[in-house]
């Protein structure tokens, strides 16, 4: 699958998001004190690296063909 330059540029800026919903979530789980959120917060920052994973591994791999 080839991407348009377009599509490229939003693949990117959504990485970029995603990383830095990673930092903020992580952040939030670091400073917080109730358990509850403590937790939730620790859950999305998981879930934020494992979007941001594949999201580069697909921008990765159909940038070279």
């Amino acid at each position: 699958m080839n991407f348009t330059i377009r599509e490229m540029v939003d693949l990117e800026e959504h990485l970029h998001l995603e990383g830095n919903n990673i930092v903020n979530f992580n952040h939030y789980a670091r400073e917080c004190r109730d358990q509850q959120l403590k937790s939730f917060c620790t859950e999305m920052t998981r879930r934020r690296m494992h979007a941001f994973q594949l999201l580069a591994n697909h921008i990765a791999r159909n940038s070279y063909q």
